[in-house]
C-alpha cells in the first residue's frame, strides 16, 4: 500500500471504528498489518541509506588507494579481498536479522555491490586483469546478479542497469549480444515488482531505468541502416513497448505506466520522421544472417533478436483481440488494437517507397498519421479520457505544423489539404454535438 493510501485508511479506520462497521481490536489489525506492506512509505529511508552506503563505500575506496603504490604484490592481493569480505558480512546480517525492513536490506545489498567493484578493481589492477573498462563492467555485472535477487533489491537493480549502460558506452565491438546477454537478468526483478503491485514507485523507476537500457541497446547495436531492422524492427520494438504498458494498465489498473507512454510517444516520432520523407531500402532477407556493417555472429543475433519481437507483436496483436471479443470482465481497449497495426502499416510504407518512390511514401504516412490522430482524439473525446485527447492533438497538429511549413509540397496540394481536414473536423464537430444533444435530451 502507497503512502497516501495508508494515510487515507488510517483516517477512515476511526470513523468505521465509531459508526460500529468494526470493533476497535479490528480497526487496530488492519492498521497494524499494511504497514508492514508498504515499501514506498519508506522511501526517505532507503534514499538516506543508500545514499549514506555510497559515501562510506567510496571513502572506504579512497582510504585504500592512497597507500596503495607502497605495498607488495601479495600484501595488495590480501588487501583486495577486504572490501568484499566486509561487504558480505554485513550483507549477511541485513539478511538474517533486518531483511523485513527495507532501508536495512537496500543499504546491505547496495552496500555488498559496491565492495563488490572495489575489491574487483583492486585484483585486477594488481594482477593485470580485466584491464579494459568493458570486461570490468561485464564481471562486476555478472558478480551482482545474486545480490540483487537475495536481497530483492531496487538500488542494486538499478545500479546493474546503470552498469549495462556504461558497459554499452564502453564497449566498442560489433556483436550486440553480449549487451542484451548483459541486460537480461535485470529484466525478471521488474516482472518482481509489477505483481507487488503496492509498490508503484518503486516500479515506476525500474521501468524507466530498464527503457533507458532498451532503447540504447536497440540504436546502439542494431542495424539500423537497413529497412528490415530500421524501419520495421523499430515499429515491432515500440509497438512491443506499448502493448506491455497498455497490459499493464489492462491487468493493474495502474494510470502512469512508462513503457506505454514511451511507446506511444515513440510511434509518434517514427510517424513524423517518415511522413517527412525517407529513402528506405525494400526489406532484404539477407540481413537477418549477414549485415553490411555488421559481422555475421552480429547480424544472426539481430536477426533472432528480431524475430522474437514478431512473436510478442503477434501475441499482443492477439491478447487485444481477445480481451474486445470475448473477455467482457476486462475493459475494452480497441485503440490498443489500432496501435498494435502499426508494424503491419510500415510494411505498407517499405513497400510503397520501393515501388512507387519517396513521395507516394511521404504522403501514404502523412495519412496514416492523421488517421492515427484522429482515431486518439475520437476516442478520447468520447470517453472523457484526456490521455487520448492529447496524443490525438499532438498527431494531428504537428503534421499539420510540418506540411504547412513543407515547401517540397505544392502549395495548391496543401491548400486542398488542409481544406479537406479542415472540413473532416467540422463534421466530427456537429456529430459530437448531435450526440452529446442526444444523451442529454430528456425522453
Amino acid at each position: 500500500m502507497a503512502g497516501e493510501e495508508f494515510e487515507w485508511l488510517d483516517k477512515e479506520v476511526p470513523k468505521w471504528v465509531e459508526k460500529g462497521w468494526i470493533s476497535q481490536s479490528q480497526g487496530d489489525q488492519i492498521l497494524s498489518y499494511y504497514p508492514s506492506k508498504s515499501e514506498d512509505s519508506n522511501l526517505p529511508f532507503v534514499l538516506l541509506s543508500g545514499i549514506a552506503t555510497l559515501l562510506i563505500g567510496s571513502g572506504l575506496i579512497l582510504i585504500v588507494s592512497n597507500n596503495w603504490s607502497g605495498l607488495t604484490t601479495s600484501l595488495r592481493t590480501v588487501i583486495s579481498f577486504i572490501p568484499i569480505l566486509m561487504g558480505i558480512l554485513f550483507f549477511g546480517y541485513t539478511q538474517l536479522y533486518r531483511f523485513d525492513e527495507v532501508a536495512w536490506r537496500e543499504s546491505g545489498a547496495t552496500f555488498v555491490v559496491l565492495m563488490l567493484a572495489a575489491s574487483l578493481g583492486l585484483f585486477a589492477q594488481t594482477q593485470q586483469v580485466l584491464t579494459d573498462s568493458a570486461s570490468f563492467l561485464q564481471a562486476w555485472m555478472y558478480l551482482s546478479i545474486p545480490v540483487m535477487y537475495l536481497g530483492q533489491s531496487t538500488l542494486v537493480a538499478l545500479i546493474y542497469m546503470g552498469g549495462v549502460l556504461a558497459f554499452s558506452a564502453q564497449d566498442h565491438s560489433t556483436w550486440s549480444g553480449w549487451y542484451w546477454i548483459l541486460l537480461a537478468p535485470a529484466i525478471p526483478m521488474l516482472f518482481i515488482r509489477t505483481k507487488a503491485s503496492s509498490f508503484r514507485l518503486r516500479r515506476g523507476v525500474l521501468e524507466i531505468a530498464l527503457l533507458c537500457c532498451l532503447i540504447t541497446g536497440w540504436f546502439a547495436y542494431m542495424e539500423l541502416q537497413t529497412s528490415m531492422f530500421g524501419c520495421w524492427g523499430t515499429a515491432l520494438f515500440l509497438t512491443v513497448i506499448w502493448g506491455w504498458g497498455a497490459i499493464q494498465q489492462i491487468e493493474s489498473g495502474f494510470t502512469f505506466t512508462p513503457f506505454r507512454w514511451i511507446g506511444v510517444l515513440g510511434v509518434y516520432f517514427m510517424i513524423m520522421v517518415l511522413s517527412s520523407g525517407v529513402d528506405m531500402d525494400p526489406i532484404v532477407w539477407a540481413h537477418w544472417y549477414a549485415g553490411d556493417s555488421l559481422p555475421w555472429a552480429s547480424a544472426r543475433f539481430n536477426g533472432w533478436f528480431l524475430m522474437l519481437l514478431g512473436l510478442g507483436w503477434l501475441w499482443l496483436l492477439t491478447y487485444f483481440v481477445r480481451i474486445i471479443f470475448f473477455d467482457k470482465n476486462k475493459t475494452h481497449q480497441d485503440t490498443d488494437v489500432i496501435l498494435s497495426m502499426f508494424p503491419i502499416l510500415v510494411i505498407g510504407f517499405i513497400w510503397i517507397a520501393s515501388q512507387a518512390g519517396t513521395d507516394l511514401s511521404q504522403l501514404y504516412m502523412n495519412v496514416v498519421g492523421l488517421l492515427f490522430g484522429s482515431w486518439f482524439l475520437l476516442r478520447g473525446l468520447y470517453r472523457q479520457a484526456f490521455f487520448y485527447v492529447n496524443i490525438g492533438l499532438l498527431f494531428i497538429l504537428t503534421i499539420m505544423v510540418l506540411r504547412f511549413f513543407d515547401q517540397s509540397w505544392d502549395l495548391v496540394i496543401k491548400g486542398f489539404i488542409f481544406i479537406g481536414v479542415g472540413i473532416l473536423f467540422l463534421g466530427v464537430n456537429y456529430w459530437l454535438y448531435l450526440k452529446r444533444k442526444e444523451r442529454f435530451t430528456p425522453n
